[in-house]
């Protein structure tokens, strides 16, 4: 379908075992390549580190001469 990178990760402590992520995201597809940023709050459960928020934009789509 696509490959999905991830890009410009910063890694913020909120409080033990909470951490804030954010970065920047880019899918290349055969025919487009959408882009955005995304903020994520981790907490480190029992059964591991789950994604407990998640926000994610998508960029403008560039125009075409």
């Amino acid at each position: 379908m696509g490959t999905v990178a991830f890009s410009e990760l910063k890694f913020d402590t909120l409080a033990a075992g909470t951490v804030m992520v954010r970065g920047r995201w880019k899918l290349t597809l055969s025919k487009e390549t959408p882009d955005g940023l995304f903020t994520l709050i981790v907490q480190k459960k029992p059964e591991g580190w789950r994604i407990v928020h998640d926000h994610t934009s998508v960029g403008e789509p560039e125009k075409k001469p």
